[in-house]
């Protein structure tokens, strides 16, 4: 994503969200700014940056993921002879810092983070459109529309996460194909002294967890926004206050708290995980960020399609049927095995 110039003086930094970095070095020639190499270019020369007035970029990046990028940046100065210097920064508060150094000019060059991060990017003027040109194909179509706004692509997609159901293959061994199976075998478990929890889930006590649930309520054909014609959120449809959205809150009280606590709004992300850790649940509703967790306990497990709780998919894409404000970019996680 480029940087809107703020300062009052000439310079201009520019940023992308970047995730495969072998992309940004192409990109990179239009972050740097200055003039041009003076070389015409060919087929085998490499791109001159130094040239461009580059010799540092600086990337913000999340604990997790910094030890991936090594190599990658290692091999874009082998190539381009440019350093990029990683930051790891705290995933919980980049976004803010990025608002708040980018229009002082301290900012970084590049900053990795999640496609839900660009509206508001977008309207604290930090951000300008990227054209991804003829590349466009080399990505997926779901992942470069979660990275559009207003009709502009942000940011380069670089991953697809998507949550899916693990279940204990212990406990449970079959998969189940609807919510209500999930929550009988659930309670089998518990009542045959397997389990002590038949669903678990994170969430927040005060807002629950419409990220995670958003696949349950899309499956009753319950949406948050309508469309535009081109196939983006328009915030002036609101539609969760329709039939299907009351349903699914009746649907939603019932296995809540007051009903049948199957969704405990008291066990939190970090309880769901530890508890199902622990083997004391059959299923966990979460994404592809906890399996290595779940691998390095040695728990033997299954990653299953999401459950439906009526007759439409469970789709975490409201323009196939999503976003956090826009969720995580829609593919479905393909079912495996561990």
């Amino acid at each position: 994503m480029k940087v809107q110039n703020t300062l009052t003086t000439g310079t201009s930094r520019r940023v992308f969200t970047a995730g495969a970095i072998s992309v940004v070095a192409a990109l990179a020639l239009s972050a740097c700014g200055g003039a041009a190499a003076t070389a015409p270019a060919t087929a085998t020369a490499k791109p001159d940056l130094k040239a461009s007035g580059a010799s540092t970029i600086t990337m913000w990046v999340d604990a997790e993921r910094s030890p991936a990028l090594k190599d990658i940046t290692a091999k874009f100065k082998a190539e381009t002879g440019i350093d990029v210097k990683l930051v790891v920064k705290d995933f919980a508060a980049v976004r803010d810092d990025f608002i708040t150094q980018v229009p002082t000019g301290k900012g970084p060059d590049l900053i990795v983070g999640p496609h839900d991060w660009v509206g508001k990017f977008v309207q604290n003027g930090v951000i300008a459109p990227v054209e991804l040109g003829d590349k466009t194909d080399s990505f997926q179509e779901s992942s470069v529309k979660a990275m559009t706004f207003n009709g502009s692509v942000y940011g380069v997609p670089y991953a697809i996460e998507n949550i899916a159901l693990l279940r204990n293959t212990a406990i449970v061994p079959d998969a189940a194909s609807t919510f209500d199976e999930v929550v009988a075998n659930g309670k089998k478990a518990v009542a045959d002294g397997k389990a002590k929890f038949p669903f678990l889930v994170g969430m927040d006590p005060k807002q629950g967890d419409p990220y995670h649930l958003y696949p349950l309520q899309a499956s009753m054909g319950s949406q948050i926004f309508g469309l535009t014609a081109d196939g983006g959120y328009d915030p002036k449809q609101l539609l969760i206050g329709d039939a299907a959205g009351v349903e699914f809150a009746k649907k939603l009280a019932a296995w809540g708290d007051a009903g049948e606590k199957i969704i405990n709004s008291n066990i939190t992300g970090d309880i769901a995980k530890e508890k199902f850790l622990a083997g004391e649940s059959p299923y966990y509703l979460t994404g592809p960020w906890n399996v290595p967790d779940v691998q390095k306990k040695g728990i033997k497990f299954a990653v299953d399609a999401l459950p439906t709780t009526g007759d439409k998919p469970p789709s975490r894409s409201s323009a196939s049927t999503a976003s956090s404000s826009a969720p995580r970019a829609p593919t479905p996680w393909p079912p495996t095995s561990s």
